[in-house]
């Protein structure tokens, strides 16, 4: 506690004992005492450690295409905030169309077969017991019954590739973003895989609703960094900093500029308007 004292002055001289009994009462009358109370706090002193850094997205993706084809309608441009599961460019669609026309053509055509072969385990083996066919016919008919079946599966698989290969014709976003960068116009071939130097990627894309601060710290600092320690980032263009925490502490120090690699998320969706 802090106590503040003030005394108001005393008179002092030579006087009848009246007199000095009157002024006894008077210096009791004028004499104060002033008393102010303040509560203490205590408050953790800290030295702060300055960084610097970049701002990074917390995904950045290059979006191709699931299918090979030519790009034939590109949705979104640069700039542009998408949604999960938004459109963002579709491949040719014909040949795919096509290959689903023929497997579903080839699935009922086996559907048939397998009906067909029903049909005939079916007779036999109403007159098996009746000693009209061999079992040589009756172990044909169970194996034609199982052929078949084994085939309308098969058709069934190869028909469900067909479609889903149609509706990967269409690259959807995998998150909520940013595009970024296009990398490809309308008519370029995109192809799933590695060969010939062919274009893989048609966009990049970016989550800017959470982004971090990637900063090094000196390595002779990393002991002050603890995980979830607070932190503010300063970002330029931005009058006031924001408030995060030590979210990762990567342990491997750069032998060339010996400092560590701490991360600061932020979430501002602010930020990402800018």
């Amino acid at each position: 506690m802090l106590l503040s004292l003030v005394m108001l002055g005393l008179v002092s001289g030579c006087a009848s004992e009246d007199t000095e009994n009157a002024n006894d009462d008077d210096i009791h009358k004028s004499a104060t005492f002033e008393v102010d109370f303040l509560t203490a706090k205590s408050e953790p002193l800290a030295e702060p450690v300055e960084v610097f850094g970049t701002i990074a997205a917390k995904q950045s993706s290059a979006i191709g295409a699931l299918v090979e084809g030519p790009l034939e309608t590109m949705f979104v441009t640069v700039g542009d905030r998408v949604k999960k599961g938004q459109a963002l460019f579709q491949i040719r669609q014909a040949d795919y169309k096509r290959r689903v026309a023929e497997a579903s053509a080839a699935l009922r055509l086996t559907e048939a077969q397998a009906t067909q072969a029903q049909r005939q385990y079916d007779r036999v083996i109403a007159l098996a017991p009746r000693g009209f066919v061999s079992k040589a016919q009756v172990e044909r008919v169970e194996t034609d019954l199982i052929v078949a079946k084994a085939q309308v599966s098969q058709s069934q698989s190869l028909l469900a590739t067909a479609k889903q290969a149609l509706r990967d014709t269409v690259a959807r976003a995998p998150y909520n973003g940013v595009v970024t960068a296009r990398l490809v116009d309308e008519g370029s071939y995109l192809n799933n895989r590695f060969s010939m130097g062919e274009q893989s990627a048609a966009l990049q894309l970016q989550e800017l609703e959470i982004v971090a601060a990637i900063v090094s710290a000196p390595q002779a600092r990393v002991d002050d960094f603890k995980l979830n320690q607070k932190a503010k980032v300063y970002i330029d263009g931005f009058d006031e900093p924001f408030d995060s925490f030590v979210f990762i502490i990567n342990d491997r120090v750069d032998p060339e500029s010996r400092t560590v690699e701490l991360r600061l998320p932020d979430k501002k969706p602010e930020l990402s308007d800018q």
